[in-house]
């Protein structure tokens, strides 16, 4: 429990702490408005006082003990200024600039979510409190630092902090041969379930050795043989089936990052909402598990997210259920072409042992967006698109068995954004109807923690050049399907056609904001990932039939082998 714990934390300072922002007080400013927020609309939904609302439905309720402390931490140092709030009518972001966690540097707009008291909307300039800020620190690698990494029995969590946050790769495996038996931290949620994490030649994904006639080397549930016959059943199920791996190597919206809705909504919050925040944390707040390209499983959390599941996955296993447990999410958030090849290096294939597989390459936003102030001058350029892709599909046609098939996806335009989402209310400010989506991307920009500041841009011109880089490298993307060759693989290009995807869900009675993400207003939600799907295996049977190619063994092979021993 005391190692478990001490990872958790470990990754709670990888999100919380990693300097990635430090804008006008960036994370630690955006978590003390939240719970300043929060508590303040419980205060109105339960007739009592702040402090006892925070405490009572989201302290008490937090799933651990580590969790358990840094909300009491915070709500120790808010206390006194929470009283405010009613007394002296400020809202939750002046609470904070009072409580030091917010602030306002030179030149910089005053940050804020809800609407400003009239006594401070005219206010210019409100520093950082050297009083209670602590200094900006620099953020070293834990490779390098800290000290307390070399530690007796700290040494080994720290190396295996690395192994998680740098290399994505299963926090626990006890063989190394980069599959878990156990669900988060990059687990089987992310690759399919280990079979004997004691045997590094046994994993999902493998040809089977010696026809698995002894035990099931490829963990796909079949093993043993016919009793009549004698012949392994690995030969006779599978052997002529074209067994085929699926590999989702991208970004945020491949790992299908979602925040959950009901966090924000304090007339729903209760002493389970975040019963499942550990697993939302272990998970970095991806839910690859019910993915469009790896979704293995039903919704097991609707109260943390809603909507049916679809995967490329899921057809293929469909049909033939020789591919079972055979998916790879190597995703990563805030993935883009710079960083994809050593991402790429997390991908488990040997070109001898191995099935071949299906590559879904999918940058569709990080390229162009950005939080600087001048996002046009951080998005990637054309050339340098080019080169990055054309490293990594090098490196991959070096690892992948030879059979494989590579997807690569354009960009997506992130216009929708602004046009649909702006002038919604957001789920923090559904009690009093007083914060729209608008003024969540202007906040977040504030803080410097916008994921897109492109098109999370009240700017039209901006928002359009950024579309307009965006189709350039997409242009890219087609042209070297079309020019480059690779030994291993074959290619395909597919346009992430948003526009194509809100016709499909507009057909089954839906609206276009309802396909995407109700917390960042970014993000493709359950429902985008459902209908993407559907849309994705449209665009694979055309352009390689032969990977849907039914096993005619499957009923046999469900007679046999029932669940083929699951997934968890």
């Amino acid at each position: 429990m005391a190692r478990s714990s001490f990872l958790c934390f470990l990754l709670l300072f990888s999100v919380i702490g990693s300097g990635i922002a430090d804008k006008n007080g960036g994370i630690g400013c955006a978590v003390c408005t939240y719970l300043v927020g929060m508590g303040e609309q419980l205060s109105q939904v339960h007739s009592d006082t702040i402090v006892n609302v925070i405490d009572k439905y989201i302290c008490k309720n937090m799933p651990a003990p580590v969790y358990q402390k840094i909300c009491d931490s915070l709500l120790d140092r808010l206390g006194p200024y929470l009283i405010d709030v009613i007394y002296e009518h400020e809202s939750p972001d002046t609470v904070c600039h009072k409580a030091g966690l917010c602030y306002q540097e030179s030149g910089s707009d005053f940050c804020h979510i809800f609407p400003l008291p009239p006594k401070v909307k005219k206010l210019k300039f409100h520093p950082r409190s050297t009083v209670h800020s602590p200094k900006k620190r620099e953020v070293k690698a834990f490779d390098k630092d800290p000290s307390w990494c070399n530690l007796p029995g700290l040494d080994e969590l720290c190396k295996l902090y690395d192994k998680f946050t740098n290399g994505h790769l299963p926090l626990q495996d006890g063989d190394t041969d980069k599959f878990s038996i156990t669900e988060g931290l990059r687990g089987s949620y992310w690759r399919g379930k280990d079979c004997n994490d004691r045997n590094n030649g046994v994993y999902p994904g493998r040809k089977a050795n010696d026809a698995d006639k002894s035990y099931d080397s490829n963990c796909n549930g079949i093993h043993g043989s016919d009793l009549g016959s004698g012949t392994p059943f690995e030969t006779l199920f599978c052997n002529e089936s074209k067994q085929l791996g699926i590999v989702s190597l991208g970004d945020s919206a491949s790992a299908h990052f979602h925040i959950p809705a009901n966090y924000f909504e304090a007339d729903k919050l209760d002493e389970k909402t975040f019963q499942n925040l550990g697993m939302v944390v272990e998970n970095e707040f991806d839910w690859p598990q019910l993915s469009a390209m790896t979704g293995f499983m039903k919704n097991e959390w609707p109260e943390n997210i809603s909507g049916s599941v679809k995967s490329i996955y899921g057809s293929l296993l469909q049909n033939n259920l020789c591919n079972h447990r055979d998916y790879q999410s190597i995703s990563v958030n805030g993935a883009k072409s710079s960083s994809i090849l050593n991402i790429a290096k997390g991908l488990s294939r040997n070109q001898t042992t191995d099935h071949p597989v299906l590559i879904n390459l999918a940058l569709i936003g990080n390229d162009v967006c950005n939080g600087n102030d001048d996002t046009l001058a951080a998005m990637t350029t054309p050339a340098d698109y080019r080169k990055n892709m054309v490293e990594t599909l090098k490196y991959l046609d070096s690892v992948v068995p030879k059979g494989s098939y590579v997807i690569i996806s354009g960009l997506a335009d992130g216009t929708i954004l602004w046009d649909t989402m702006s002038n919604r209310t957001h789920p923090i400010g559904s009690i009093n109807g007083d914060v729209t989506y608008a003024d969540v991307y202007a906040w977040l920009h504030c803080l410097g923690l916008t994921p897109c500041a492109g098109w999370m841009n009240s700017n039209e011109t901006i928002r359009n050049l950024t579309s307009k880089r965006a189709a350039e490298l997409s242009d890219v993307g087609h042209n070297i399907t079309l020019t480059e060759n690779f030994n291993n693989f074959k290619m395909n290009y597919y346009k992430y056609d948003i526009d194509e995807l809100i016709r499909r869900w507009e057909a089954q009675g839906g609206e276009a904001w309802q396909i995407i993400d109700e917390v960042d207003g970014f993000h493709p939600n359950q429902n985008a990932q459902y209908i993407s799907a559907g849309y994705l295996v449209e665009k694979l049977e055309k352009a390689f039939p032969e990977i849907f190619k039914i096993n005619p063994n499957n009923a046999k092979i469900q007679k046999v082998f029932g669940d083929q021993g699951g997934y968890l």
